[in-house]
């Protein structure tokens, strides 16, 4: 069952921070501290752009009875600073698959909820820490996934990647999305899919640039910038690692083109990778960097598929939504 949060961005906040309190503690253990003109650089950017936001995250803090500097911090520390973990993303006409690679001990930390806010679809979000949402679908049929990218050319006058996620995870539309994406400073890179029933869509940004690519092939993305004008902008320091996956990942959706299926597409999420490289490849991953859970989400009947842990061997959980 999947906890419904709803009423104003103030109130839901407040009910996540009462409910997962204890969750949202440990996860701020596990953060940097950022510098405070940055954050203040930050939360001046999202109070011009998405103040409700705001409302929901002091909501949070309230909740939790934890100080809302700390809870801003960590809501902007991939902003900040290169991240330590990672993704990968299949796309297909029927199917959207997320893998999601962070510190291993942080798995503890993954929190499921649904939210309705005022003039907002219904959302469920799969998060770190309650306030990281790394993928999402509403009841409008939008279905949203991420990837972390490391550019160049950060700016402190940039609302926060995961502000921006969940802005995104409120729009009803694949255009609206597109039209945020274009007016809306960023604070730095990420990389967005969206997907629904009948359309999907790849929007791979720079904090000062982005790309838009309408998906008609299956599509994988994991964490570098893809699209070959973007790729000035590249600064990650785990690129090797990040084209051997998504090299590993095209070779298995390559083997299965012809059924994909969620269990040949759950075969590619539970790879181990080669063996004889310095960089196996891997789509599950394992070590101090590891696959703390992953979704598969099926376009056309709405039923999720969640691999609570290592998706080789993690309890398997399976929802059910009437959003598509």
């Amino acid at each position: 069952m999947i906890d419904l949060f709803q009423g104003t961005h103030y109130e839901i906040g407040v009910q996540i921070g009462r409910k997962y309190h204890k969750v949202i503690r440990n996860y701020l253990r596990c953060g940097n501290l950022g510098k405070t003109a940055i954050l203040d650089a930050y939360y001046s950017m999202v109070s011009v752009y998405f103040p409700q936001y705001l409302e929901e995250l002091i909501g949070i803090a309230h909740g939790a009875h934890i100080s809302f500097t700390r809870l801003f911090n960590q809501v902007c520390c991939e902003d900040q600073s290169i991240t330590n973990g990672g993704c990968t993303d299949i796309i297909t006409e029927s199917f959207v698959i997320h893998t999601n690679d962070e510190l291993q001990q942080l798995g503890k930390d993954i929190v499921i909820y649904c939210i309705k806010a005022p003039n907002e679809p219904e959302i469920i979000c799969f998060t770190t820490g309650c306030i990281h949402i790394q993928c999402a679908i509403n009841s409008m049929g939008v279905c949203f996934t991420g990837n972390a990218l490391v550019g160049n050319d950060c700016q402190t006058k940039g609302v926060p990647k995961y502000i921006f996620y969940r802005a995104v995870t409120a729009l009803g539309s694949i255009k609206s999305i597109i039209n945020l994406c274009k007016k809306v400073p960023r604070a730095s890179a990420d990389n967005i899919n969206v997907s629904t029933a009948k359309e999907r869509l790849n929007i791979e940004c720079s904090a000062t640039d982005l790309r838009v690519h309408h998906i008609s092939e299956p599509y994988i993305h994991t964490n570098h910038f893809i699209d070959p004008h973007l790729r000035q902008y590249e600064a990650s320091p785990t690129l090797k690692e990040s084209t051997d996956r998504l090299r590993r990942a095209e070779y298995l959706l390559h083997k299965c083109k012809d059924h994909l299926t969620a269990k040949s597409l759950r075969s590619i999420i539970t790879d181990h990778g080669y063996t004889t490289h310095g960089s196996s490849g891997a789509i599950c991953r394992h070590g101090k960097i590891a696959t703390i859970f992953a979704i598969i989400i099926n376009l056309k009947t709405g039923r999720i598929t969640y691999f609570d842990g290592y998706p080789c061997e993690g309890r398997l959980l399976s929802y059910r939504t009437n959003f598509i």
